[in-house]
C-alpha cells in the first residue's frame, strides 16, 4: 500500500561542494586535498540501492595543467560504520588530451540499474555524450558536434538516449539557440531538433523522459520585457512537438515616488531549472522569478505540477514576495537545483540552495521543501553548511521515495 506521512522516513541523498579542497554531501565529506586537483564543483549525486553504492560527478580545476577536468567516483557509505573518508571504488577523470587549450567540464550524470551512466559535458567546445558501465568501463563516447552546444542535460528511455543543451557558452556574438538529441543504444546519432527566436535567447537547461519514450524539456525564452519559462514535451521516436508552455509572472510595483519606483505590475524574470516525471506521466518544473527592472527584487523559486496533457494542476511559490534587492541585505536569491517525486503517493521534494547575498558570497544555505499531492508545503528544512561557499547541489531519492 502507499507510504504515508507516518510511515518510516525515507531517505534522499544530497550533494554539494565547499569550493575547497573537499567535496562534501553536507554532513560527510570526501578529502582529495592530495591529489592534483582543486576547488571540486559536484554536478549530481545517484544511488544505487541494489548494490548500496553513490555516484559523484562534477568538474574539478586541475592545478598542474590549469585546466578544468570532469570526474566520475563511486563510493560506499555507511553513516553507522565508515570512516569520514568514505571508501571508493573507483573513479574516472575525463580531461582534454589532444587540444594545448581549452577545458573539459561534465554538467550532468544519471543512472539506470543494470545499464550504468550516462554522462553529458563538453572538451575545448565540443559536447560529448559518454556511456560507462556501473564498474566504471566506457562503453561508448560521441558527439554529433552540432553548432557548438554545450549539453545541460541527459535522460534515457526505451526510445533511447537524450541530450538537451544550447550554444550559449561559446557563440557570444549570436543569440542562443536551444537543442535536443536522440542517441540510440550504442551511441549513434538519431535526430536531432533546434529551438530557436530571432534576435532573442532559447535555452534549454534540463530534460527527462517517461517509460513512454515522452521528453520534456524546461529552459526560458528571451523576450522584450522579461525571459518567460520554457516547457516543451515531445515524441521521443520521432521529436515532434506533443506541446509546449510558458509561465509568466508579475510583480507589483513599491509605491514610491522615485523615478524608478511604479505602482503598476512589472514583468518578472521566469527560468525553468529542472524538471521531474513521475510514473504516472504527471510532470514537475521548478524554476526561479526575479523581478526586472524597474521593480528589481530579490530571487524566488515556484514548482508547477502538470499533467500529462500539459494542463497545470497546482503551483506553489517560495521567497517571491516583493524586497529591494538592491539594498536589502535579506533579499532572498533562491535557484532550485533538483525535483523528485514518488508516483505512489505523489510527494515531491526540491532541492535549493539560497545565496541571499549572490553566488560570489559565502553565507549560503540549503533548502529542502517536501509537497503533498495537492501541493500543500508538508515542511521546509534549512540546512546551514557553514562559512564556505556553497557550489551546486543535487538531490537524489531511493526507490521508496
Amino acid at each position: 500500500m502507499p507510504v504515508s506521512f507516518s510511515s518510516p522516513p525515507r531517505n534522499l541523498f544530497l550533494l554539494g561542494s565547499s569550493g575547497a579542497d573537499v567535496v562534501t554531501n553536507f554532513f560527510k565529506s570526501v578529502d582529495q586535498s592530495t591529489s592534483s586537483e582543486d576547488v571540486y564543483r559536484p554536478e549530481q549525486i545517484k544511488y544505487d540501492e541494489v548494490n548500496d553504492k553513490y555516484f559523484f560527478a562534477g568538474t574539478a580545476d586541475d592545478k598542474s595543467t590549469n585546466k578544468e577536468l570532469g570526474w566520475i567516483e563511486r563510493r560506499t557509505y555507511d553513516g553507522s560504520t565508515n570512516p569520514a573518508t568514505s571508501p571508493k571504488d573507483w573513479d574516472i577523470k575525463i580531461q582534454n588530451l589532444s587540444h594545448s587549450t581549452g577545458d573539459t567540464r561534465l554538467r550532468a550524470m544519471e543512472w539506470y540499474e543494470g545499464d550504468g551512466l550516462y554522462v553529458v559535458g563538453f572538451t575545448a567546445q565540443i559536447p560529448w555524450i559518454a556511456h560507462y558501465s556501473t564498474d566504471g568501463q566506457i562503453q561508448w563516447q560521441t558527439s554529433t558536434n552540432t553548432a557548438l552546444v554545450e549539453y545541460t542535460g541527459v535522460a534515457k528511455s526505451s526510445m533511447g538516449v537524450f541530450a538537451c543543451g544550447y550554444t550559449d557558452t561559446f557563440s557570444y556574438a549570436l543569440h542562443t539557440q536551444a537543442f535536443i538529441e536522440k542517441f540510440d543504444q550504442y551511441g549513434n546519432a538519431g535526430w536531432g531538433k533546434a529551438a530557436y527566436m530571432l534576435g532573442r535567447d532559447v535555452v534549454l537547461t534540463k530534460l527527462s523522459v517517461n517509460d513512454k519514450g515522452e521528453v520534456i524539456a524546461v529552459g526560458y525564452l528571451e523576450d522584450d520585457s522579461a525571459d518567460k519559462g520554457y516547457i516543451v514535451k515531445m515524441d521521443g521516436n520521432t521529436g515532434e512537438i506533443i506541446w509546449d508552455r510558458t509561465l509568466e509572472r508579475n510583480i507589483s510595483g513599491s509605491g514610491g515616488t522615485g523615478p524608478n519606483d511604479s505602482d503598476d505590475c512589472s514583468p518578472a524574470n521566469v527560468r525553468c531549472t529542472a524538471c521531474h516525471i513521475d510514473g504516472n506521466n504527471q510532470i514537475y518544473i521548478v524554476g526561479t522569478i526575479n523581478g526586472n527592472s524597474p521593480i528589481l527584487t530579490g530571487t524566488g523559486e515556484f514548482i508547477v505540477k502538470y499533467s500529462p496533457e500539459g494542463n497545470i494542476l497546482w503551483q506553489r511559490e517560495n521567497n517571491t514576495d516583493q524586497w529591494d534587492g538592491n539594498v536589502d541585505p535579506n533579499a532572498p536569491y533562491v535557484i532550485p537545483y533538483s525535483v523528485e517525486s514518488d508516483t505512489e503517493t505523489q510527494q515531491t521534494v526540491v532541492l535549493s540552495v539560497d545565496k541571499p547575498d549572490g553566488f560570489g558570497a559565502n553565507n549560503a544555505d540549503v533548502l529542502i521543501s517536501k509537497y503533498s499531492r495537492d501541493g500543500s508545503l508538508v515542511f521546509r528544512r534549512k540546512i546551514s553548511k557553514g562559512t564556505d561557499n556553497l557550489g551546486n547541489a543535487s538531490l537524489d531519492a531511493d526507490a521508496s521515495f
